[in-house]
């Protein structure tokens, strides 16, 4: 398979604005002075005060802010609308994160290009075609980058333009994948065994990584089952609406639900459309502190484990409730 990440170079790290921004790299903070304070009753996420990603130094990157992100899973730091976070700034913080997880500075760049970006290893997405790419995400839980071998560490967005206190549809939600321990070791071998394949590269991955204890979203585009490495069957359409209802209660709600359960939702599924009951779930979830939906304000910058934190983006029916412009710049941490 052809790389699909670059290395970034001194030359390529950070624009002449950026490089006055962050004061060649000396710290203008200390650890101590930051302020972190729990989203969550049932979660570990954060949101962090007096963290300027523009003046931080590569040093704290690599320890400070990847211990936080490494212990909470999730963290938001706030910034407010007058924060300048450049792409090619936000590219170099991101390598930073990569070589923090032990890779080598590499950051993910083979996503759709557009005309306004501000660095090839950043991902413009908006709901105007002539300021970024549009339609990302469909509304679907995932981690980003399944389709590579790898699973990348970090992932980092940055709300470039969005207007404050808006609708339910420009949020953001985050759930930790984390499999509770609720969960049998029969349950656990059998997702071990069913392995999704993820577009575009088909890349196949178990829907349970046992080193990890973690789940992963099965795919509606095949879900096989393997026995020690030798194909036994494909699941058939209702099987996988079946495994996606019991993924969607282990990720959103930390609970199994039972068999009796899977049956009347999948049967009672409205034009076949699993998402109505993922919905549903969601709002479960958000009631027992499970699922974060983080509602945007300009300048906000959430950096996740993307090992162990699934999200999902607004659908498109969501989206038409956003009438204002919104841009969001996404980059990924690769480890090789």
């Amino acid at each position: 398979m052809s790389k699909v990440h670059i290395h970034l170079t001194a030359a390529s790290s950070s624009s002449t604005t950026a490089k006055k921004k962050h004061n060649n790299g000396k710290n203008t903070f200390s650890p101590t002075s930051l302020k972190i304070n729990k989203i969550l009753k049932a979660s570990d996420f954060v949101t962090v005060e007096g963290l300027d990603l523009n003046t931080i130094s590569k040093e704290m990157v690599m320890t400070t802010v990847a211990d936080l992100i490494r212990k909470h899973g999730l963290i938001v730091i706030k910034h407010g609308s007058n924060f300048n976070f450049h792409g090619q700034r936000q590219a170099e913080v991101t390598s930073w994160l990569s070589q923090a997880a032990g890779g080598s500075g590499l950051v993910y760049n083979n996503h759709m290009r557009h005309s306004k970006e501000e660095a090839p290893e950043v991902f413009r997405i908006s709901n105007n075609p002539d300021e970024g790419i549009v339609g990302v995400g469909a509304g679907a839980w995932h981690h980003d980058s399944l389709h590579l071998e790898q699973i990348p560490p970090y992932a980092m967005y940055h709300m470039r333009s969005v207007v404050n206190d808006v609708p339910e549809g420009a949020a953001t939600w985050f759930s930790r994948s984390i499999c509770p321990d609720t969960v049998s070791d029969e349950l656990k071998e059998k997702l071990i065994r069913l392995q999704g394949f993820y577009l575009p590269t088909g890349q196949k991955h178990s829907l349970y990584n046992k080193n990890l204890n973690t789940i992963l979203p099965p795919t509606q585009y095949g879900i096989v089952e393997f026995d020690q490495e030798q194909f036994v069957r494909k699941l058939d359409d209702v099987e996988k609406k079946k495994l996606s209802y019991t993924y969607h209660k282990l990720l959103l709600t930390k609970t199994i639900p039972s068999e009796e359960e899977v049956e009347n939702a999948v049967q009672n599924i409205v034009d076949n459309n699993i998402m109505s009951k993922v919905r549903m779930i969601e709002k479960e979830g958000i009631e027992k502190g499970y699922v974060y939906r983080h509602c945007w304000e300009e300048g906000d910058v959430v950096i996740a484990d993307n090992l162990r934190i699934a999200h999902r983006a607004p659908s498109a029916a969501e989206m038409k409730d956003v009438k204002d412009l919104r841009i969001l710049h996404r980059s990924i941490a690769m480890q090789e």
